[in-house]
């Protein structure tokens, strides 16, 4: 019975960073009541995205991105699959520079961040034109990736807390 309780533990150990990601997705959505905050919002999922591509790779498996940029989609409004495409390709893309960028500085990972994101958001507004067949604004993206930017220290100290806490037990 004793293993049961081991395995049951290891498992929401590694649900966690699902779970996280997932809650901040929902926490971008809610509906605030102040004119202008779905413009500078930071992108959590992003953030949660890079970290654990870089420090935890595999936590976040393709098939869950794929579904939470469909949730994402879903609740923001934007057209079916837009988010999803854009998670599973900067994921991808991840892949290939973890090995160098978890083995970096901290100022070197935010660097990195912020050509990251900025593929992302670029990615997310081509894809959003090329669906609209027009060149949208891209002043709502560009607000985002600086709040974005500089929401990811605050957001690496907690993410290391729970990366951490996970390797602790």
């Amino acid at each position: 019975m004793n293993s049961f309780w081991q395995q049951l533990e290891q498992l929401s150990l590694k649900l966690t960073p699902a779970v996280l990601t997932t809650f901040m997705v929902l926490l971008t959505t809610v509906p605030f009541r102040l004119p202008g905050i779905n413009e500078i919002m930071p992108s959590f999922l992003f953030i949660n995205i890079y970290y654990w591509g870089v420090f935890y790779p595999g936590i976040l498996p393709y098939g869950f991105l794929f579904v939470l940029g469909l949730l994402q989609d879903t609740l923001g409004g934007t057209p079916l699959g837009v988010c999803s495409l854009v998670n599973l390709v900067a994921a991808f893309l991840l892949t290939t520079e973890r090995r160098v960028l978890g083995k970096m500085l901290f100022g070197s990972v935010w660097f990195g961040f912020a050509v990251f994101l900025c593929f992302a958001t670029l990615l997310q507004w081509g894809v959003m034109s090329i669906y609209f067949a027009k060149l949208l604004p891209i002043r709502s993206h560009l607000l985002q990736y600086c709040t974005t930017c500089l929401a990811y220290p605050l957001m690496h100290i907690v993410l290391t807390w729970v990366y951490r806490r996970i390797h602790q037990l």
